[in-house]
């Protein structure tokens, strides 16, 4: 069977045309501590930046844009996606933000970034290892990459136990896997997972002993330590997070 690259294309941009139409009825971000986290580090990344330039690879109704846009107020934003509804959504949400529509490894941008973020899209590109090269390309020296992906431990079971919906393509990677990917392009690498909600699912008993313990007396603070420590020492995040820079 003969199977049509640009058919494959089309199918997707209709697919994620509609996802992103319905998204943009929501008031705010499906997962608001990932965008909370990444405009964290962008922010931190530009600290001492003058006028920082910062891109967002497969930028979707424009979140991320948002958020740097509110706490980044002298940047030069971008933003790229090959969904013409997720451009137009982006765009209004972000008019400062210069949001083009086309494939990330054919497009000129007019400049290197200072920072350039990728959020839940290295999962669905079939070539991971080019893609990375990719936005290690669209950085200067010294520049900073903030990715996230979802966990791959979890994969097997994810879409079976939530109504979530998979993608065109999924490719999970685990946290060896993904620190394996970056590590061999940047320096300074850092990874970790967020969001142990998931697997609390999986786990009930661990779930109501959670529970209990943020009721008692301080028992907050202990819940957090615990969240964490799952989070960063057990990998138990539902999704992993990289802050590394470029060496080149």
């Amino acid at each position: 069977m003969v199977i049509d690259p640009h058919a494959l294309e089309r199918s997707a941009a209709k697919y994620y045309d509609s996802r992103w139409k319905r998204e943009a009825q929501h008031q705010q971000p499906p997962n608001p501590k990932r965008v909370s986290l990444v405009v964290s580090a962008v922010r931190k990344a530009v600290r001492f930046l003058a006028s920082p330039k910062i891109l967002d690879v497969g930028c979707g109704n424009g979140w991320l844009l948002e958020g740097i846009a509110k706490v980044v107020e002298d940047c030069s934003l971008f933003g790229i996606d090959p969904s013409a509804v997720a451009v137009q959504n982006a765009s209004q949400r972000t008019p400062r933000a210069q949001v083009v529509q086309g494939a990330f490894g054919t497009y000129t941008f007019p400049c290197r970034f200072d920072v350039v973020t990728c959020s839940e899209v290295l999962e669905h590109v079939d070539d991971q290892a080019g893609f990375v090269d990719l936005l290690v390309k669209h950085l200067k020296k010294g520049g900073r990459l903030v990715i996230t992906t979802p966990n791959g431990r979890y994969q097997a079971t994810y879409f079976s136990a939530t109504s979530a919906e998979p993608q065109p393509i999924e490719r999970w990677l685990s946290h060896t896997e993904f620190l394996h990917l970056v590590r061999h392009r940047m320096k300074s690498v850092d990874v970790t997972t967020f969001d142990t909600s998931y697997w609390y699912r999986l786990h009930p008993f661990r779930q109501r002993l959670r529970h209990l313990i943020s009721r008692a007396p301080g028992g907050w603070t202990l819940y957090e330590r615990l969240d964490r420590l799952a989070e960063q020492q057990l990998d138990r995040g539902l999704y992993l997070l990289a802050v590394c820079t470029n060496r080149r």
